[in-house]
């Protein structure tokens, strides 16, 4: 009985040995650590892309591998991710000036309620592949905001990913991406005539090009619409980066027809 149990108790030991020895060597094999620069005044989702042939040329400071958010809360960039890793992150806050504040992501609190000082933080963090017809590609992604706002856009989050189903609409298993999508990001939807400009547009209406061929965002302005796209102004569609800017429903359409022929607008209330 001796020898059993001095056997166990040395075979334990030397398996306790071996996993600290692996967890040690693992953790030593660390990845490039990493700087994500935000705007001050930008507060939800940011998300980082990995591999993008457009993306933000490789920059570093000093050894930190650097990730400029732009004001939509995106950064396209050319390094690789770097999973199954151990990685040193920073987070910072840059104003119209240039100057930064490190957003301290261990304040010492045990609970985000606990944390009335108004300063932001970083939450959420999510990672991985961007799509299956994307395999190449892969994201990073957090939230950003105050604690007492956290709740709040977290709930947003999953009441929009709940109404919405995009995951399960983009696997192409309860129907056509280009019609039900924007069937469940609307209460309701109306055609829009581009002869008379009706109905009148209110901020925030979801307009429609063809389905979800396009889909934009009205303001308070007319036809005036937000869009993220290229054209019209920039006649490519493909290997262009696409930016935020103010167009008019008549100009994405004439746009739209000469390329694809003619184009149905509609109006959907959004749900949230």
């Amino acid at each position: 009985m001796l020898k059993k149990s001095f056997i166990k108790i040395i075979t334990k030991s030397y398996i306790w040995v071996f996993i600290f020895i692996i967890s040690s060597y693992g953790c030593s094999l660390d990845g490039e650590p990493n700087i994500f620069i935000i705007p001050e005044n930008y507060t939800g989702r940011v998300t980082v892309i990995f591999n993008h042939s457009e993306g933000i040329p490789k920059k570093y400071e000093g050894k930190y591998r650097v990730f400029k958010i732009d004001n939509n809360g995106c950064c396209l960039s050319q390094f690789r991710p770097q999973y199954e890793k151990w990685i040193e992150e920073k987070f910072f806050l840059i104003d119209s000036t240039g100057n930064r504040v490190e957003i301290e992501t261990h304040p010492g609190f045990r609970t985000y309620e606990e944390d009335t000082t108004g300063l932001k933080r970083i939450f959420n963090v999510v990672s991985g592949d961007f799509s299956p017809e994307h395999p190449d590609l892969h994201f990073y992604s957090f939230l950003i905001c105050k604690s007492t706002e956290y709740k709040e856009l977290l709930k947003l989050e999953k009441d929009m990913e709940k109404c919405l189903g995009i995951h399960d609409l983009y696997l192409n298993k309860t129907g056509d991406w280009y019609d039900q999508l924007p069937k469940r990001m609307s209460t309701s939807i109306v055609s829009y005539s581009t002869t008379t400009k009706k109905p009148i547009l209110k901020r925030g209406d979801l307009v429609f090009f063809n389905g979800l061929s396009h889909a934009a965002l009205a303001t308070s302005s007319g036809e005036n619409v937000y869009t993220f796209w290229p054209p019209p102004d920039k006649a490519s569609y493909s290997f262009t980066l696409d930016e935020v800017k103010v167009e008019t429903i008549g100009d994405l359409v004439k746009c739209m027809n000469k390329a694809f022929g003619p184009t149905k607008v509609t109006i959907g209330k959004p749900v949230w």
